[in-house]
C-alpha cells in the first residue's frame, strides 16, 4: 500500500544548474567563453571548437560532459521545458509527455538532447558514459565544459591550479532550469508529526539557514539570509547569478497518483530514453511507449 504524504512541506535550500568551463582549454583554442547570451546552438558551436580528436578520429577531449547518469530526467526535462514542451500538465495530475499538444515539441526537444552526443559527438554517448562510470572527465581535463549544480565550486577550490569559469545554463526558446532544492515531506501517517514539523521548521529558519549561507553550497530558503552579506561573502560565484538561477528554476509539480508513483515513472522514462540513445527506437516511439507504460501503470493502480 502506498504511503500518502502531507501537502505541508518545507524546503531549507534552493539551487539550480550552471555551466562550468575550463578557461585554459578555451584560451588554447582561441574560443570566447560562454556567457549569459549563449543559447544551445551557440553552445554547440563552442563545444565543437574546443573538443579535440586524434588523427584517426578518436575523441581525446569532449566539448562537454553531462553530470551523472545520462538518463536522469532532470536533464532532458529542462530541454523539454526550454523548447516549450511538457511532462506533467500544470495542475500536476496528468502525465502528458506523449499527448497533444505536447507530443511534437517533446519529440523535437528530446531529439536535440540525444543529438548532442550521438550526432554531434560533443559529449560521451550513454554507452561511453557507462564505461567511464566513476571517471570525472571535466576535472581530469578530458572535457571542456560541464553542466552541474551550484555546489561544484567547492570541489574546484581544492585544486587552486584549475582555472575554471561559469555561466548560466544555455537556453532555447526560454530560460528554464530544474529547481534543485531539497523539500522535506512529512508522511500523513507519521507517528510524531508535531516533532517532525518542528525539525523541518528549524532547518528552514534562523540558525540553520545561516549555516547554509556560510557554506555557500546552496541558496538559503529564508530570503533575508539569501540577501545577506554572510551569503554573498561565502559564494564562489556571483550572488546575483545564483539568485537568477533559482528564479529560473522550475519545480516538478506532481500530485495525486503521479506523486505516489514517481519512482516507477522515472524508471519507465530512463529505460526507454536509454533505448532511444542507443538507436534501438526512434525518439517518437520512445515518447509514445513511455506514455503508454505510464498510462498502464496508473490504470493498474486504480
Amino acid at each position: 500500500m502506498r504511503e500518502k504524504f502531507s501537502t505541508q512541506t518545507r524546503e531549507p535550500v534552493a539551487g539550480g544548474s550552471l555551466l562550468y568551463y575550463n578557461r585554459a582549454m578555451f584560451d588554447e583554442a582561441g574560443v570566447p567563453y560562454p556567457d549569459q547570451n549563449t543559447d544551445w546552438n551557440k553552445f554547440l558551436e563552442l563545444a565543437q571548437k574546443v573538443m579535440r580528436k586524434s588523427p584517426d578520429g578518436r575523441i581525446l577531449r569532449y566539448g562537454m560532459v553531462w553530470p551523472g547518469f545520462y538518463m536522469d530526467e532532470s536533464l532532458w526535462y529542462m530541454i523539454l521545458w526550454q523548447y516549450g514542451g511538457e511532462v506533467v500538465r500544470s495542475e500536476g495530475d496528468a502525465y502528458v509527455l506523449g499527448r497533444e499538444p505536447y507530443l511534437d515539441v517533446n519529440v523535437q526537444a528530446l531529439q536535440f538532447f540525444i543529438d548532442l552526443s550521438n550526432k554531434h559527438q560533443i559529449s560521451p554517448t550513454s554507452y561511453e558514459l557507462e564505461q567511464l562510470r566513476g571517471v570525472d572527465l571535466f576535472k581530469e581535463g578530458r572535457a571542456a565544459m560541464r553542466l552541474s549544480g551550484s555546489w561544484e565550486p567547492f570541489v574546484f577550490r581544492e585544486r587552486p591550479e584549475f582555472r575554471w569559469g561559469y555561466a548560466p545554463l544555455p537556453f532555447l526558446k526560454k530560460r528554464v532550469t530544474c529547481n534543485d532544492g531539497n523539500p522535506l515531506v512529512i508522511p500523513a501517517g507519521c507517528k510524531h508529526p508535531r516533532e517532525a514539523f518542528e525539525v523541518a521548521k528549524y532547518l528552514c529558519r534562523g540558525a540553520y539557514q545561516k549555516v547554509v549561507a556560510e557554506t555557500g553550497r546552496a541558496i538559503p530558503a529564508e530570503i533575508a539570509v539569501a540577501e545577506s552579506d554572510l551569503f554573498r561573502k561565502s559564494l564562489a560565484v556571483d550572488r546575483s547569478l545564483m539568485l537568477q538561477v533559482a528564479a529560473d528554476g522550475r519545480r516538478r509539480a506532481w500530485k495525486g497518483k503521479l506523486s505516489m508513483y514517481q519512482l516507477e515513472i522515472h524508471e519507465i522514462e530512463k529505460r526507454n530514453v536509454e533505448l532511444a540513445f542507443l538507436g534501438r527506437m526512434s525518439v517518437r516511439e520512445c515518447i509514445l511507449r513511455i506514455q503508454s507504460e505510464v498510462d498502464n501503470l496508473l490504470l493498474r493502480a486504480g
